[in-house]
């Protein structure tokens, strides 16, 4: 049931209306979805079209006066309009018709949408006429369009066993079978979320060392299928009793040791459990998956050399403890952060209830570790093995001392320093000026509270996920406090773009510098945004 539009009770009122079918209560009122349908005589309904300019493309909501908008910037245009047509192999494609005292060069036109949009909102057909037609209300007569000249892109099956099996891995990513293995898969409707899932698919099917930037360099199924022949495969060091720390846990552990017994860095969950469940069988199960993941058990130490490094203890004995009573204000302590262990799984009983106690330390994990480790949990609870992991948090940390010293590490350092041309050190802020105009750009930055689902439109709309949608809102708002038209700050995120650690335990957040730059439309804004951060997991 829906509420209405959050705070726009004009908008309400243009959507809704009396329900003429049913008036029981709760249901006294209907909302116009915007479609155009008609009654046929055999009773069933047929759509005719959208009073706005929305239609769906291979899943996702588009507004055609978007991509209007974007082909009037391109050079000699003087009028456009777009419109939506069925296709012979299913769904829908984009046709723009555009008008020029020049011949356009349809490819530059192409590469120039694609710099502001999405794959699937470049126009499947862009057509030159000399006039757009007119009603005699002087709206666009789409029915005096001409017929757009569509070539059949050639949907090529897949022609071995390897291309049907990436085939069938971005089928599952991307949810549909309407692409060839000359087609591009950003074109076939791969997401940066959905990308990361291919990533994943396409490690475990070949058992080959993926990463996010593989697919942007290799996006159709014959390019994939020469870029996996020559991959390495994913490899399993030798177990050592000594491992170094990566990136992150160096920058964790100075800050621990400034801050010596806090508990910033714990990672505390408290689950309270249905009477149902057997305690003794839980703990059972909570044991076996800490063995599952044996880099739960370690420990950190400094070497003759002052280095703080990793010692490689899986014989340690491990047993979840049952404990009658429980102070809820002293479950979560200081872990000691040399020769000890950095996790605590216990199980209490109280007259309320039981519940399950993990604290983990953010030395040794994250939040998808937790996934991990509840989702061993349940699968021990249920009588089967964990899963573990192949490539573990003790392989990363060999693998990144290697990276660091290759030209991997010195493209990614040239990389950032590139990112940050022309982002200055101006740190004046004005909290009381707030009220004036300020150089945002045509971004605005709304305070009222707004509904999930209008997010989730409006990232359809613009083909980003809502990480970025938030991101950039809060970016454009940072700029207009700094009355500047850019802004700069920090995020983190999973840091698991190689495929192999989907399923690891360990530390592997990064922080990632965000440059908001909103001197444009918004179209352009979360577009420029969504690829600088891909760029930037990548590197």
């Amino acid at each position: 049931m829906s509420r209405g539009y959050l705070n726009r009770p004009e908008q309400t009122a243009k959507a809704y209306t009396k329900n003429p079918f049913d008036n029981a209560p709760g249901y006294d009122r209907v909302y116009r979805t915007g479609d155009i349908v008609r009654y046929l005589t055999d009773g069933n309904v047929q759509f005719v079209g959208r009073r706005d300019g929305q239609v769906k493309i291979r899943g996702f909501r588009i507004e055609l006066t978007e991509i209007e908008e974007v082909i009037r910037q391109f050079d000699g245009i003087k009028d456009v309009t777009a419109a939506a047509f069925d296709d012979e192999s299913g769904g829908k494609y984009i046709a723009a018709y555009v008008v020029s005292d020049n011949t356009v060069d349809i490819d530059r036109l192409n590469t120039f949408i694609a710099e502001t949009k999405p794959p699937y909102m470049v126009p499947a057909v862009i057509m030159q006429i000399d006039a757009i037609p007119l009603t005699q209300n002087q709206k666009v007569n789409k029915r005096a369009l001409p017929k757009p000249e569509k070539k059949a892109e050639v949907m090529i099956a897949p022609e071995n066993d390897v291309q049907q099996r990436i085939f069938d891995c971005i089928k599952q990513a991307v949810g549909h079978d309407n692409f060839g293995i000359t087609t591009d898969i950003y074109y076939a409707g791969l997401t940066s979320v959905s990308a990361i899932r291919l990533n994943v698919l396409l490690a475990k099917e070949f058992d080959v060392v993926i990463k996010t930037g593989d697919l942007k360099q290799n996006p159709t199924v014959v390019q994939l299928e020469k870029f996996l022949a020559g991959a390495s495969k994913s490899q399993i060091n030798e177990k050592q009793e000594v491992y170094p720390l990566i990136n992150t846990q160096a920058g964790v552990f100075i800050d621990c040791t400034a801050n010596m017994g806090t508990t910033v860095y714990n990672l505390p969950y408290l689950f309270k459990l249905d009477p149902k469940v057997d305690l003794e069988r839980l703990k059972n199960a909570v044991d076996r998956t800490v063995e599952a993941h044996s880099y739960l058990k370690v420990q950190l130490f400094m070497d003759e050399d002052g280095e703080i490094r990793q010692r490689r203890n899986d014989d340690l004995p491990y047993h979840t403890e049952i404990i009658t009573g429980m102070d809820k204000s002293a479950l979560v302590r200081p872990f000691g952060l040399f020769n000890e262990p950095l996790f605590r799984f216990e199980i209490y009983i109280t007259h309320d209830g039981s519940y399950l106690f993990m604290d983990l330390h953010h030395l040794i994990a994250d939040g998808t570790s937790f996934n991990v480790i509840l989702s061993d949990i349940n699968r021990a609870y249920e009588g089967e093995e964990p899963k573990g992991e192949k490539y573990t948090a003790y392989d990363a940390a060999l693998d990144n001392e290697r990276l660091a010293k290759t030209d991997a590490y010195t493209k990614a350092e040239e990389y950032f320093k590139s990112i940050f041309d022309g982002c200055g050190g101006n740190t004046d802020f004005y909290p009381d000026r707030c009220g004036t105009q300020s150089k945002a750009g045509n971004l605005c930055v709304v305070s009222d509270m707004i509904d999930r689902n209008d997010v989730k439109r409006i990232c359809e709309k613009y083909g980003v996920t809502e990480n970025v949608f938030f991101l950039g809102a809060f970016g454009a708002m940072l700029a207009r406090y700094h009355f500047d038209d850019k802004s700069v700050f920090t995020t983190v995120y999973h840091g698991r773009n190689d495929a192999r650690l989907s399923e690891s335990v360990g530390m592997f957040v990064k922080t990632l510098p965000v440059i908001c730059r909103t001197n444009g439309s918004a179209a352009e804004y979360f577009t420029a945004l969504q690829n600088e951060l891909m760029g930037m997991m990548d590197n």
